[in-house]
């Protein structure tokens, strides 16, 4: 742990002092974005390393927890220093879903599986409970993160922070990612019941075609799921108070499915 800390801590300074900064003003917000900002954020991110590095060294965690760990600190380094079609990842939009959502949900799923481990050796029993800790610990450690951006919307003008719906967005990834740990156990037990069960074809070829059909099941589902939004969107706009069948299920689900296939299509059809 002593080595990833360090690494870690020496690989944040290098882009600080080559990339990060001027990537970090040039598209985050308005490209004026105050240096008090970004040295805040350094200084805090800084602390937060330096104290896990101080509290967690005494774990002897392992190897495959050591690397989601850093898989989760490079996929945040990359939202900052990517860019490509003039904005950083981070502002990029997916499936309707901006790239630092997708980032809030993987490190939340992520902080449940190092506290997870934390539990495991203290000797602390695994089971529903402590399920439910694990995963308000995690919660807790994403709200911190909000209140950081908080602090920086009451003290630094001009600030890249987004309102209150991006924060409350960021708690909602933050959410889900941690009902993904919750959910594995009942993941596990069914594909065990799965394994059990006397339907599942007991030759490779008929588990071949099994899987096959069931692939092929999940992307009819989802081309009806794009037909329907298109469908719906068309005849009853969720833009349209009057018009709109169920606006604010619309808004969430059928409208982002629409606005993304319009982008791809505007994108790739002259």
């Amino acid at each position: 742990m002593d080595v990833f800390f360090a690494v870690n801590v020496l690989l944040f300074i290098l882009m600080c002092v080559f990339a990060y900064y001027a990537r970090w003003t040039k598209y985050a917000g308005n490209g004026r974005i105050a240096i008090e900002e970004f040295m805040f954020y350094a200084v805090v991110i800084i602390l937060a390393i330096t104290a896990l590095w101080v509290w967690l060294r005494r774990y002897p965690f392992p190897a495959w927890l050591v690397m989601v760990i850093e898989l989760g600190i490079l996929l945040h380094f990359a939202g900052g220093l990517v860019h490509f079609g003039g904005a950083r990842l981070y502002d990029h939009i997916y499936c309707g879903i901006r790239y630092d959502k997708y980032v809030h949900f993987a490190n939340a799923f992520f902080a449940t599986l190092v506290v997870q481990e934390i539990f495991r050796i203290k000797n602390l029993p695994i089971n529903a409970f402590t399920r439910l800790v694990i995963y308000l610990v995690a919660l807790g450690l994403g709200s911190a993160i909000e209140i950081c951006e908080y602090v920086v919307t009451l003290t630094i003008p001009q600030n890249g922070v987004g309102g209150y719906d991006d924060n409350l967005r960021d708690l909602i990834a933050n959410s889900c990612g941690g009902a993904l740990f919750l959910a594995i156990p009942a993941m596990k037990t069914a594909a065990t019941n799965l394994q059990r069960s006397r339907w599942l074809p007991e030759t490779t070829w008929g588990r071949w075609f099994l899987g096959i059909g069931i692939g092929l099941g999940m992307l009819l589902f989802a081309v009806v799921i794009v037909v329907f939004s298109v469908w719906i969107e068309d005849r009853h706009p969720s833009g349209n108070a009057k018009r709109a069948l169920l606006p604010g299920a619309q808004r969430v689900v059928t409208k982002p499915i629409v606005d993304t296939l319009s982008r791809q299509i505007e994108r790739y059809v002259p």
